[in-house]
């Protein structure tokens, strides 16, 4: 995670970036049930978007270029777009295995 982070998280000079809420997984065998719409949560997120000054826009991540060459994943745009968001997880779950 470390690794994930250095490469992809928040630097100077950002000027975005996404929050995401990990679900708590106890249990190796069970994937928790992750829910959509959870008012406590959805208030606790708004609640920090407005500290921080943030907007809270609920949409699912995507890559972009420009992320993907900041991971390290693709050089420029030689892959093709269809393909980044697998890509980009891929590169991101073996980015500990890597060091």
């Amino acid at each position: 995670m470390r690794v994930a982070f250095s490469r992809a998280g928040v630097r100077e000079g950002d000027n975005r970036a996404w929050l995401l809420r990990l679900p708590e997984w106890n249990d190796g065998n069970e994937v928790p049930e992750l829910t959509v719409m959870n008012p406590e949560l959805n208030h606790q997120a708004d609640s920090l978007m407005g500290w921080i000054g943030a907007e809270l826009i609920a949409l699912r991540p995507h890559p972009t270029l420009e992320g993907m060459v900041r991971l390290g994943a693709i050089e420029d745009d030689e892959e093709d777009p269809a393909n980044w968001e697998s890509l980009a997880l891929s590169h991101i779950a073996l980015a500990d295995v890597a060091v």
